[in-house]
């Protein structure tokens, strides 16, 4: 698979990190006035969800590593940051790990924390403007005027009286690149194409296998 980047060049997926480094090699000797670099990839990212302890974040950690004996004392584990839903009086601990980890942590589902069982799930999401519902920014440094999740015109949801589906990021990708992407759903929705195609891009920059790091 090829990639276009934004500063004018190209990204080359291969599955295998022996092809990797023999391609690698061999732009080298062909392509000599070009910069060839093998991308970094990211660690598998997870968050537990619905947590009611009071641990830190500094403790968590050791509390996994301790209650869950799956988890290996030479496997990468990492706490980021642990996020309080106020509303539900629950916490949300996000994490990052190395790819067999990660893959233990899938399969079980559900790990020990303190007394209880938490759900584990993989960290893995677009973000999305909640004003123009576009992506890869926040509505609070939104340039753009509002637009509704439901029907993509100028007005925000709670004023919408439109009964038709519209995308507005599925009705610019057929624009901007002559697509024929289906545009009879939410912007919000977790089955849009253009959503789904910038999640597959985003897969592709994590490092699953634990070959690059």
């Amino acid at each position: 698979n090829t990639y276009n980047l934004k500063n004018g060049g190209i990204a080359v997926k291969c599955n295998d990190i022996n092809d990797l480094q023999k391609l690698k090699k061999e732009a080298e000797t062909k392509l000599m006035e070009y910069d060839v670099q093998i991308s970094k990839m990211i660690k598998p990212r997870f968050k537990i969800v619905s947590y009611r302890g009071n641990l830190k974040k500094e403790d968590v950690e050791t509390c996994l590593r301790d209650q869950n004996q799956f988890i290996n004392d030479s496997e990468e584990l990492k706490i980021n940051f642990i996020k309080t839903n106020k509303r539900k009086r629950t916490q949300t601990i996000y994490g990052e790990c190395n790819a067999t980890l990660f893959k233990k942590f899938v399969n079980k589902g559900k790990v020990f924390l303190q007394w209880e069982r938490y759900p584990f799930y993989e960290d893995l999401d677009i973000l999305r403007c909640f004003k123009c519902q576009e992506f890869f920014h926040r509505s609070n440094n939104c340039p753009n005027a509002d637009r509704c999740n439901y029907c993509s015109e100028n007005h925000t949801v709670s004023e919408c009286q439109k009964s038709n589906k519209k995308c507005i990021n599925c009705l610019k990708a057929n624009a901007k690149y002559g697509l024929d992407l289906s545009t009879d759903h939410e912007t919000s929705d977790i089955n849009c194409p253009t959503y789904q195609y910038h999640l597959n891009v985003l897969r592709g920059k994590i490092d699953y296998l634990g070959v690059y790091g």
